[in-house]
């Protein structure tokens, strides 16, 4: 990214951690980090949630490596014994507390950051770019060259770019699967719109209820954050004897999917409707309904799109 952009690159890790394996102090890690963010523009690599509200008040793009556990962990094994830019120090071994932070990110961690994100494009219009496998990554890289992904600043901004999270994040590329989540099946849409005008219907005759906001936590698992609205149409009884449950996203494009979902531990079945979803509130729904081996989801499209 550096060498694409010509942006100076900063690695957190590299300010956090000292050459004799010591950390500086919270305060100085936090004006070292200020400093950097004052500036015009620039790169930033690493995750750190606890300062990530604070870049992201400073960026207006965010690239965010969403890319499966395993090849993460064999990252790190590949970089074993090699003298990399990003660490002052060559690791011997796979430190353990570091393989279960790997290990734990997609249930502690990668929620409160989804829903940080989320919150900084929509209330800021930070562009957010998410990749999924090394390919999407070069892809990505290839788009900027071509100038098909902004990196410089914008009239108003503070900075240019910033890379958050171990890796990069998710280009909204041309052609590219916009819900190209970890094990996503996208099924053939459906041809008979029939369907999707009865839902419509449904939807246009019903009162929409959000019982479960963006950012808040699911109330019998507090790690599991909402990324989008959530809620059900009242009035209506879908497979569970409740109300038809609906993900409301920031869009304009109405109801052009549905996630058909299967949970062994309730032992049903259900379907959610997508009402004004953008592709990236679809890839963060479908991620929700995809996290565990008991729950399964997948995401119908409408076809042909909506005028």
């Amino acid at each position: 990214m550096r060498d694409v952009t010509g942006l100076p690159l900063y690695y957190l890790d590299m300010l956090w951690h000292k050459p004799d394996r010591t950390t500086v102090t919270r305060e100085e890690f936090d004006a070292r980090l200020q400093a950097i963010l004052e500036q015009d523009a620039w790169i930033v690599d690493g995750n750190y949630i606890r300062t990530l509200p604070q870049r992201l008040d400073h960026c207006d793009t965010v690239f965010f490596l969403d890319i499966p556990t395993d090849v993460c962990l064999a990252g790190v094994e590949h970089r074993i014994g090699a003298q990399r830019e990003d660490m002052p120090w060559a690791e011997c071994e796979f430190d353990e507390e570091f393989r279960r932070c790997i290990i734990d990110f997609p249930t502690q961690r990668r929620p409160q950051m989804i829903a940080a994100l989320d919150y900084a494009a929509a209330h800021r219009g930070v562009c957010i770019h998410t990749l999924m496998s090394r390919e999407e990554m070069a892809q990505a890289l290839a788009c900027i060259t071509q100038g098909h992904i902004r990196t410089q600043p914008v009239a108003g901004s503070h900075n240019s770019a910033n890379g958050s999270s171990e890796t990069l994040m998710e280009p909204r590329l041309a052609g590219n699967a916009a819900c190209s989540a970890k094990g996503q099946q996208n099924t053939d849409a459906m041809e008979d719109d029939g369907f999707w005008r009865i839902l419509d219907g449904l939807a246009a005759t019903s009162t929409i209820v959000i019982d479960r906001p963006r950012g808040t936590s699911h109330p019998r698992y507090p790690d599991s954050i909402y990324p989008v609205d959530y809620g059900y149409l009242r009035d209506t009884t879908s497979m569970d004897g409740d109300g038809i449950d609906v993900w409301v996203g920031t869009g304009t494009c109405g109801i052009d999917a549905i996630i058909c979902v299967v949970d062994l531990v309730k032992r049903d079945s259900e379907i959610k409707v997508l009402i004004d979803c953008t592709e990236e509130e679809k890839r963060l729904i479908f991620g929700v309904h995809n996290e565990t081996e008991n729950m399964k989801g997948v995401l119908v499209r409408r076809n042909p799109p909506r005028s």
